[in-house]
């Protein structure tokens, strides 16, 4: 693979590897959606079909054994691993924020929204539900989510919030840092 400059100010918002297959969603000036190789980023082709306009490029993907499923502008969508169309799946979430991330954490999806509401679904993004409980929801801008050892980890601009029950509470664990607007996390 040759990577050479094409004077395009794309970013990659989010990806996700599973196997040889890697997806990844992108905006840019003259390219924009969500993309699919897979032959380990050898060769790339849109994986649009399914997704709306305001939704053709994710903020983060999240898998289990045979779905992905692509957190966007205009909501949740899931796709077979195998195929290449999208259907909608967000059913229960709220609208009007910008969906930022999403992750497996063991069997279980987790959405979190730009206003720092939190969703869960217990069977493959069919149903959701709120998991927001004791997060500052509408005065913090969430914009990353992670898993560790049984614990999920929201960062925002508000710091960064820990539950160890599964989503169905949440607490700062940053409390003894002034002013912790959280840019990057990883774990």
């Amino acid at each position: 693979q040759i990577w050479s400059d094409n004077n395009d100010t794309t970013v990659v918002w989010g990806f996700l590897v599973r196997n040889q297959t890697i997806f990844a969603g992108s905006q840019g000036s003259s390219i924009s959606g969500t993309f699919r190789s897979t032959n380990n980023g050898s060769s790339w082709f849109p994986n649009n079909f399914g997704l709306p306009g305001n939704a053709i490029y994710s903020n983060s993907f999240a898998t289990n054994d045979s779905m992905v499923f692509a957190a966007t502008y205009a909501g949740v969508f899931r796709s077979k691993l195998s195929d290449t169309v999208w259907a909608f799946t967000g059913d229960g979430i709220s609208t009007g924020y910008s969906n930022n991330g999403i992750i497996n954490s063991n069997g279980n999806l987790f959405v979190v929204l730009s206003n720092a509401s939190v969703f869960k679904s217990t069977n493959a993004g069919s149903i959701w539900s709120s998991a927001s409980s004791g997060l500052p929801v509408n005065s913090a801008n969430a914009h990353l989510f992670s898993e560790s050892s049984n614990r999920l980890l929201l960062g925002s601009s508000l710091g960064v919030f820990e539950s160890s029950d599964n989503g169905n509470s949440w607490a700062s664990i940053t409390d003894s840092i002034g002013n912790p607007h959280i840019d990057g996390m990883s774990v």
